[in-house]
């Protein structure tokens, strides 16, 4: 981020940072099948590690970086393919909230 950050600045362009929510740190009632996502052995390891990562970043304030985690907070049916990779509706809800941040007035 400092480095685009610097680049940003160098060659004056505008950037934008979005983190996007995954099955770890999503607070929606998850569907069956996501469920079975995030009790996967295979996965054990990221169930731990995701939410410290998401936590540290919290941490920190930066400019020009958007935390999108509880977009699918109130979202229904399955949103998640896998513990990061989404559907075309949570794809949808994604853009609509990046749409967001960069509207002139804010809302």
């Amino acid at each position: 981020m400092d480095a685009v950050e610097g680049l940003g600045r160098q060659y004056g362009f505008n950037y934008a940072f979005f983190w996007q929510p995954v099955v770890y740190t999503s607070h929606k009632t998850l569907s069956g099948e996501e469920q079975q996502i995030r009790q996967s052995k295979k996965l054990r390891h990221l169930a731990s590690w995701v939410p410290q990562v998401y936590e540290d970043v919290h941490g920190h304030e930066r400019p020009h970086f958007y935390d999108l985690t509880d977009t699918f907070d109130r979202a229904s049916g399955n949103v998640f393919l896998d513990w990061c990779h989404v559907t075309m509706t949570g794809n949808q809800l994604i853009a609509r909230r990046m749409f967001e941040a960069f509207r002139p007035d804010g809302s």
